[in-house]
């Protein structure tokens, strides 16, 4: 009997720990849950502040690369594609060296030159180089009068990127996660030019214009964008493997230019719809 007590005991005594312990455990998990659920409004205000800076954020004063609204992938900025409100509040971000895309889409390729040209252009101690702007005051972007076009002056080779990247960049150089992130800003936001397999050199698009002043126009917006992948890549400028071609760009041949593009370097309607990024969500 004596034991038997003893048993019934420790089993009362075991159950009523059980149960102060779930008691406890009850008492305990009300403040948890809300301070769990001011976490997640707390999280879900600051997507929403987010939006709405990028709904607050004026396109027009974001300093558009030349080549931005004509050639960034492949034309869609001519055909009407925008950002929406996310898109908007990483504009800022973009910079002047666009992402090389060949028809292969070797991603991993085309991150590491980009990242490479970033890096190179920031080697050596030259101030002249570096544009000290922050992505929150860059200046109103200058609209390019095709009509009167003045063609910049030839500057293709050289080691160096020519083109102007804001120094704010450099923050991103000793941070591969930041670095990739810069990276994947480009990508989503469209800051890519579509280049042949062969040489990497940037392809056309509209090549089956027939009017001659159509086709003039479309030469100059295409001369821009050629200018401005030398000026990003001059090691592929470089490579290019055809004399004429160069002949054409360094005499500012339109014509001779209009029909390589024509005829070697056409971007049909298919390849860009292959080559096409599906646009991702990026996260700041």
């Amino acid at each position: 009997m004596f034991i038997s007590d003893k048993l019934n005991f420790l089993h009362r005594s075991s159950s009523l720990k059980v149960l102060m312990l779930l008691m406890s455990c009850a008492l305990s998990a009300t403040p948890l849950f809300a301070q769990t659920g001011k976490k997640k409004a707390k999280e879900s205000q600051k997507e929403e502040v987010k939006k709405n800076d990028g709904s607050e954020i004026d396109l027009s004063k974001v300093e558009w690369p030349e080549y931005y609204n004509e050639y960034a992938s492949g034309g869609d900025f001519r055909n009407g594609r925008d950002f929406n409100v996310e898109e908007r509040y990483f504009a800022p971000y973009i910079v002047s060296v666009p992402v090389i895309l060949t028809p292969k889409k070797d991603q991993a390729l085309a991150l590491k030159m980009w990242k490479e040209t970033i890096r190179v252009y920031f080697k050596g101690n030259d101030p002249a180089f570096y544009k000290a702007l922050e992505p929150s005051n860059t200046i109103e972007a200058k609209a390019v009068n095709y009509d009167n076009l003045e063609f910049p002056q030839i500057n293709f080779g050289g080691d160096k990127p020519q083109t102007k990247i804001p120094f704010w960049v450099t923050d991103y150089l000793n941070d591969e996660e930041l670095f990739n992130r810069l990276f994947g800003f480009q990508v989503s936001l469209g800051n890519i030019v579509y280049c042949s397999e062969d040489i990497m050199f940037p392809l056309m698009t509209n090549a089956n214009i027939e009017n001659e002043e159509a086709r003039m126009e479309e030469a100059k917006k295409y001369y821009m964008a050629i200018y401005a992948w030398a000026q990003a890549y001059p090691k592929l400028f470089d490579k290019i493997d055809d004399p004429n071609l160069k002949f054409a760009l360094e005499t500012q041949n339109l014509d001779l230019l209009y029909r390589f593009g024509q005829h070697r370097f056409a971007l049909s309607n298919e390849m860009r719809d292959n080559l096409r990024f599906e646009k991702k969500n990026v996260q700041p």
